[in-house]
């Protein structure tokens, strides 16, 4: 039988480097989330920056004063996570801070004050060489998929991701290799967009 946490096969992609933040209320094992979604991208070779606060620094954005790393972010390396596994709180912090607040139709996109948010982040995102976000949280974190049903992004994923089951594994949530194992397993149905994007599959 085989070992369902077996990590995929690496996937081609174009990441350089990704960013991580976290947003909304405290919640149990983030830090494990953030660690394991990190070193994931880490062993695939891809840059990973921790956007510090939520949303509030992106949001906040200004062109002429810019992101600033260890003030706004940091970098997540191999080292920077074996330090701070277990530390207390949210290693990269939150914020309730939302650019999709204002956001509940596909006009609102249209509106330049309602979508202001959102264009700071992109262009704060787009600042420090992001090519991707990795968004952890709650309600303040569903905006970003509502827009996928705007036209203004799509979210995309393979059918086999229905047909995943954590079964009986007992999930030590506070040990980073076994949550990294099971992400990948779940992600890599995400990430396969370019091979798999067909009406037979999606």
């Amino acid at each position: 039988m085989s070992n369902t946490l077996n990590p995929p096969p690496k996937q081609q992609h174009d990441f350089k480097r990704v960013a991580i933040l976290f947003a909304g209320g405290p919640a149990p094992a983030a830090n494990a989330v953030i660690s394991a979604a990190a070193a994931s991208f880490l062993k695939a070779g891809v840059e990973v920056v921790g956007i510090k606060n939520g949303y509030s620094n992106l949001i906040d954005f200004c062109p002429d004063s810019g992101l600033h790393e260890s003030e706004q972010y940091i970098n997540l390396s191999h080292k920077f996570l074996s330090r701070s596994r277990n530390k207390q709180g949210i290693l990269i912090g939150t914020a309730r801070a939302n650019p999709g607040k204002q956001i509940h139709s596909p006009a609102d996109l249209q509106n330049p004050e309602k979508a202001l948010p959102l264009q700071k982040t992109y262009h704060a995102l787009r600042s420090i060489g992001v090519d991707a976000l990795i968004s952890i949280g709650g309600d303040d974190t569903h905006e970003f998929l509502v827009l996928a049903d705007t036209g203004e992004s799509e979210v995309f994923y393979d059918k086999a991701v229905t047909e995943l089951t954590f079964g009986d594994r007992d999930i030590d949530f506070d040990n980073v290799e076994q949550c990294q194992s099971i992400m990948e397993e779940f992600t890599d149905k995400y990430a396969r967009t370019d091979e798999t994007h067909d009406e037979v599959t999606f």
